[in-house]
């Protein structure tokens, strides 16, 4: 059906409408309200979002003159069979580190320093494939021991690390100064998680970190 909206229709809808608006005026203000504050709602948490994306410890100074634009290439920790590829990760829109696209590779955090420099490098893994709960890449990270060997390759380099220290933190409240801050240690850290599967946040509660040392780097064979 169409409707054809002409003058005179138009003034008669006009009334008619201002009409509504007088007699339910109290009405008409209290969504008004309603819409903005959550107009403002929304604003504050988007804002609070990016404050807490921010708020993600960065580098000093001095590690991040060395930190290089390359990502580092690939990580071997031989006593849980790990071979793999990496990728570089950011933050992602709700302040939290990002992880990589494929479960088989591990996540590079690219703010911070590259395996080799000076400050807290930081890999992040998947424990499984979430939905199946198939294994994936750092599916036996918890079986790591002190003292295990962890190798990336980066830049024709294999960086060694030893584990120096491996706990368990809690996903809504993990020490991020001591995984991404400042330092004047060569680190690794490495994240999966651990703990009790949420489904509707489609998470675990906890994470499994895995804190590593710097011990030498040996220049690779050129092809």
């Amino acid at each position: 059906m169409t409707i054809i909206l002409t003058r005179k229709n138009f003034i008669k809808i006009a009334k008619k409408a201002k009409k509504f608006v007088l007699k339910n005026r109290y009405l008409v203000a209290t969504n008004v309200v309603f819409v903005i504050a959550l107009i403002i709602v929304i604003i504050i948490l988007s804002a609070s979002d990016r404050a807490r994306a921010l708020s993600m410890p960065s580098p000093d100074g001095e590690a991040s003159a060395r930190i290089s634009s390359s990502t580092p290439e690939k990580i071997i920790i031989p006593a849980i069979g790990v071979d793999a590829l990496i990728e570089d990760v950011g933050i992602t829109r709700s302040g939290e580190m990002g992880t990589p696209d494929k479960y088989q590779n591990v996540g590079w955090y690219r703010y911070g320093p590259t395996p080799g420099s000076v400050g807290n490098s930081v890999m992040a893994g998947h424990l499984d494939r979430g939905d199946d709960s198939k294994p994936a890449v750092f599916h036996d990270l918890k079986n790591l021991k002190i003292d295990d060997d962890i190798y990336v390759i980066s830049e024709g380099k294999r960086i060694q690390f030893k584990v120096r220290e491996i706990g368990l933190v809690d996903y809504h409240d993990p020490p991020l100064e001591r995984i991404f801050g400042t330092t004047t240690k060569v680190a690794l850290n490495l994240i999966t998680c651990d703990g009790i599967w949420i489904p509707e946040k489609k998470t675990y509660d906890e994470r499994l970190v895995v804190y590593t040392e710097y011990v030498s780097s040996e220049n690779l064979p050129q092809n």
